[in-house]
């Protein structure tokens, strides 16, 4: 996969995530969870009333939810450049297949303007352009950015590299498909190779890691009674899914920013006529930094 292929990439994460609801960092702990619902909780009440408030790459909606717990008087919109997002809850709207770099909006449609790990992914001297245009004049910003040395980036940065030997560096999948292909025309066995790659993910990453999952699923999926065809669906399913959520990991370690990092976005945002405020860390509550928040005016 490239690039390219990460507005599909995470159209398949929303697909799948639909009825969790907790953003794409649903599964980053309850302490992670408090402190966002705070931030945006306390934002909401400096909002005037009836705001209209746009997320920038809203996935499904969580800090809109977070901040119309608070205000049930706003306008929420939200919108993401992933093709597709589960359906609105509540009094919000939602948008896939958008651009932050072109936003389908007027000139000061919105008196206010989040963002939750999404701004920093698109092309920021662009959207901060953009950000200043569809803001009312005085109109309020407030985004977080992943923090490059994070909690968040470190965890994904070990399953990415799971996940890569998993998909690549064992040539566990192509192996299989191999097997899959061959008994087409004969009944070959399964090697007991697929049942030591699963023994030897565990080893390497952890018995309930993502790599040995990936490794017993490969395996099961060779086992008696599946035909080639099947066979050969399920490993292109695993792959796809592993290889989508790569390119979601990779994309997120690429986007965060250590300090100079956030102070040249706190720079675009000035430079396209927006009053930004120097960055400030944002913690967990047991005062681990994992974010960056970049907040001002119009």
């Amino acid at each position: 996969m490239t690039d390219k292929d990460e507005p599909q990439a995470w159209a398949e994460f929303w697909r799948e995530d639909q009825g969790r609801g907790g953003g794409c960092l649903a599964t980053a702990g309850g302490e992670l969870a408090a402190s966002q619902l705070a931030l945006w909780q306390g934002f909401a009440g400096s909002l005037p009333n009836k705001a209209r408030v746009l997320d920038l790459g809203t996935g499904d909606g969580i800090v809109l939810r977070h901040i119309a717990a608070r205000r049930p008087d706003v306008r929420l919109t939200g919108v993401d450049s992933a093709l597709f997002l589960p359906p609105a809850k509540g009094r919000m709207k939602l948008q896939a297949n958008v651009a932050m770099e072109e936003l389908p909006f007027a000139q000061a449609s919105f008196e206010a303007a989040v963002s939750q790990f999404g701004y920093e992914y698109s092309e920021t001297r662009r959207s901060a352009g953009e950000v200043r245009r569809v803001l009312s004049p005085g109109g309020r910003f407030l985004f977080l950015v992943h923090r490059s040395d994070g909690p968040v980036v470190a965890h994904n940065r070990r399953r990415a590299e799971a996940l890569r030997w998993a998909v690549a560096e064992s040539g566990l999948i192509e192996r299989a498909q191999s097997l899959a292909a061959a008994r087409r025309t004969l009944p070959l066995p399964t090697p007991q190779s697929f049942t030591e790659a699963v023994r030897e993910a565990a080893a390497r990453f952890g018995q309930d890691g993502v790599a040995a999952e990936i490794a017993q699923a490969v395996a099961q999926s060779l086992g008696p009674g599946v035909s080639p065809a099947d066979s050969l669906a399920a490993l292109g399913a695993i792959q796809r899914k592993a290889e989508g959520e790569l390119l979601r990991l990779e994309a997120l370690a690429s986007a965060a920013r250590d300090e100079f990092g956030a102070g040249t976005l706190v720079e675009e945002l000035r430079s396209a006529g927006l009053v930004a405020e120097a960055a400030t860390t944002v913690a967990n509550r047991s005062g681990e930094p994992y974010a960056w928040a970049l907040a001002g005016r119009g």
